[in-house]
């Protein structure tokens, strides 16, 4: 199951939002997403968060039962970043979809995916388990629109089906599912997936580029690392110390925001052998190491980036952790990197 708190692009909820057209106090309630924040495209939200949206929306649309069919049909394989890039540069259908869940946690859809070659077909499941059972079905319409409009954006047509089986009971739009895949449901099944003909997913893709998918598959390698690395509350916590502009915060501060005592965070990081003032300390080494050899602040402006009241608290504090004085650790950087 993802993290609770593992970040996520906010580009389904945009989508969401924008179909839903009801008022934000009802939509954003309860989250800590703002207009503002679904406008930056740099931005990430928590993935309880867009859980926590997509409620309060089909809670407050309950006539409107084909909502995730709108949604999805507005994904965009641009909105995936390095993860649509490397699909489009694939060599075939096959290869994007390996890609796409392969690096899922980069990607719109929240339910997992698998897919799995049986003799001249591929079977695709999708799994919603992770999420309330009643936003099920939103979760599977969402993700079959959004495979559909990929799929299309990929190689300028649809795919068909031979099957498509899904657990949510026959809805009022059961047609709309139809006309996806080309191919009429069965409702009611124990396992939502599609069946295809695997010759649907063989043919070459015109501008497939290997050596442009090696790189991009590492590229997204880190990138998901990262992500994960943020995960659990040392992940938290590291994250909120470094995405801080001004002053480092406190335990307190950073308790907060991650809806937890601070007696309960110290005891989680614990849990994971960490501590906050030890990741503290971790971020204001790499960011004043960062500040010391990339500009040409001053050591009192550097150590007043991180907080510190004086300039001679700041060589104190860089001095046991370094090992030296932040001015003979630039000029070690400048002979370093001048030879």
């Amino acid at each position: 199951m993802l993290d609770p708190a593992s970040p996520r692009h906010p580009a389904s909820v945009r989508d969401l939002l924008e179909v839903a057209r009801i008022p934000d106090d009802v939509s954003l309630r309860g989250t800590r997403i703002t207009r503002e924040l679904l406008a930056d495209p740099l931005s990430e939200i928590a993935t309880r968060d867009e859980v926590r949206v997509i409620d309060n929306v089909v809670a407050a649309v309950p006539d409107r039962t084909d909502i995730g069919l709108d949604s999805g049909a507005r994904c965009r394989l641009d909105a995936f970043g390095m993860t649509g890039l490397l699909m489009l540069y694939g060599e075939n259908l096959a290869q994007a979809f390996a890609s796409s869940i392969r690096y899922q946690d980069l990607c719109y859809p929240l339910p997992r995916s698998a897919h799995q070659r049986v003799g001249s077909t591929v079977v695709i499941t999708l799994d919603p388990s992770d999420y309330p059972r009643h936003l099920h079905a939103y979760l599977i319409d969402h993700q079959l629109a959004a495979i559909d409009a990929i799929i299309t954006q990929l190689r300028g047509r649809g795919m068909r089906a031979r099957s498509v089986e899904l657990v949510q009971p026959r809805p009022p739009h059961a047609e709309r599912h139809t006309a996806l895949f080309g191919v009429r449901p069965v409702f009611g099944a124990p396992l939502d997936r599609i069946v295809v003909d695997a010759r649907e997913l063989d043919d070459p893709f015109p501008q497939a580029n290997p050596a442009v998918v090696a790189q991009l598959d590492a590229n997204c390698r880190t990138v998901l690392q990262r992500r994960r690395a943020r995960v659990g509350a040392t992940g938290m916590v590291r994250h909120r110390l470094e995405r801080a502009n001004g002053p480092i915060p406190t335990l307190e501060m950073v308790a907060a925001d991650v809806a937890m005592s601070p007696r309960t965070l110290r005891r989680a990081l614990a849990a994971e052998g960490s501590s906050f003032r030890s990741l503290d300390i971790e971020v204001r080494l790499a960011r004043a190491t960062h500040l010391l050899e990339t500009t040409a602040l001053s050591v009192e402006a550097v150590g007043r980036d991180l907080g510190y009241a004086t300039a001679s608290a700041f060589v104190h504090a860089f001095t046991r952790w370094a090992g030296q004085s932040p001015g003979a650790h630039r000029r070690a950087h400048v002979a370093r990197t001048s030879r």
